[in-house]
């Protein structure tokens, strides 16, 4: 179920009702089911998410492990990661989790977070396209002035070389 122009919103646990349970109550972001964190190193590279839920209840490898590498990647700079349990978030929070949240809070106050979340995140991408925009403003001027300046060199050298001595 894909909602055009959505935010997504990973939900990596190893129960599918979790991320089945959220969506409803985030009408507006496409919500995905991540079952590991395997999975979750791919997915986050084919389709970045605005916000991850990490289940500290997770088995396999550690997402503690996992956070510090996706962090590093640049695609990932306005995700946001909320570690969601009653243990182990203090290992996230270390590794990079922006914040915490108990997995006993009812589903109303987590999509709460979580569209808080997305509200950061859709910021943080409009924030990327205005610096974008600026840079490449800077650099057509700066590609203006030194045309104006090659510009300016070619007059005075013709002036140089036409004016009777």
């Amino acid at each position: 179920m894909s909602i055009p122009d959505a935010q997504t919103v990973f939900v990596v646990c190893a129960d599918r009702a979790r991320a089945s349970q959220l969506a409803p109550l985030l009408a507006r972001a496409a919500v995905v089911h991540v079952a590991d964190a395997e999975t979750l190193l791919r997915e986050a590279h084919v389709q970045p998410p605005a916000v991850a839920l990490l289940y500290t209840d997770l088995p396999g490898v550690p997402l503690s492990q996992v956070l510090p590498i996706l962090r590093q990647r640049a695609e990932l700079a306005g995700t946001q990661w909320l570690a969601v349990g009653t243990r182990g978030l203090g290992a996230l929070l270390s590794a990079g989790a922006d914040a915490l949240i108990s997995d006993t809070t009812a589903p109303d106050a987590l999509a709460l977070q979580v569209s808080n979340m997305l509200v950061r995140a859709q910021q943080h991408r409009e924030l990327q396209g205005r610096v974008a925009a600026l840079q490449r403003r800077s650099d057509d001027w700066d590609h203006e002035e030194q045309v104006r300046d090659q510009l300016i060199h070619m007059l005075v050298h013709d002036l140089k070389t036409r004016s009777p001595p």
